[in-house]
């Protein structure tokens, strides 16, 4: 069974998600320091609600950085929301560099979509390209006003149906990012949590 570990930077509700996870069977702790062991991980998740720069920032005072940096060699690193952004190169909601683990820079929605800002609902996700976690007919929680298009086009699984420049899923290797939550997607949330760590 995986062993995944939430990041506890003090931003999103880390505990909400630890509970989905147990939810959906599958065994994880709350790191809340650097210094833990991370071989005893085949998975970290990073959470996020929030702000670009401050996410980054919080993240690289605890050190956590060097921690995704030494492990992403041999454990999945999964972003959700604001921990997704926090994967690539930076934001235009802020100025700091981000972790560059994919190429790519976050924008404003309104640079890209004529929706209403900021994107908050239930949305269809279709898939992209063959991958595991292909789904039909599935729709997941989105809640943000920031996201993903263009330099990213290389690494896109997912789209959100309806507002096709508004990238829902990610995935370099191991490394997979989720625009949606899925700890507040249900059911949906719980398939597409199976398929990303079996």
């Amino acid at each position: 069974m995986l062993n995944v570990g939430v990041l506890n930077y003090g931003l999103g509700n880390v505990t909400a998600l630890s509970n989905f996870l147990d939810y959906c069977a599958i065994k994880n702790s709350i790191i809340s320091n650097a210094k833990d062991k991370i071989d005893l991980y085949d998975a970290i998740v990073i959470p996020g609600v929030g702000a670009f720069d401050e996410g980054i920032k919080r993240i690289k005072k605890m050190e956590f950085d060097k921690l995704i940096y030494d492990s992403m060699s041999k454990t999945k690193v999964i972003g959700i929301c604001l921990g997704m952004h926090l994967l690539f190169d930076g934001s235009e909601e802020g100025s700091e560099n981000g972790l560059g683990l994919i190429s790519g820079s976050v924008k404003k929605l309104n640079s890209f979509s004529e929706n209403s800002i900021p994107n908050i609902g239930w949305r269809q996700v279709s898939i992209q390209k063959s991958s595991k976690l292909w789904m039909n007919d599935r729709k997941f929680y989105f809640n943000h006003s920031f996201g993903l298009i263009g330099s990213a086009s290389d690494y896109v699984l997912g789209k959100t149906c309806g507002e096709k420049e508004i990238v829902a899923i990610v995935q370099k290797n191991e490394i997979y990012g989720f625009q949606f939550h899925p700890e507040r997607s249900h059911i949906f949330g719980k398939d597409i949590f199976s398929k990303v760590f079996l």
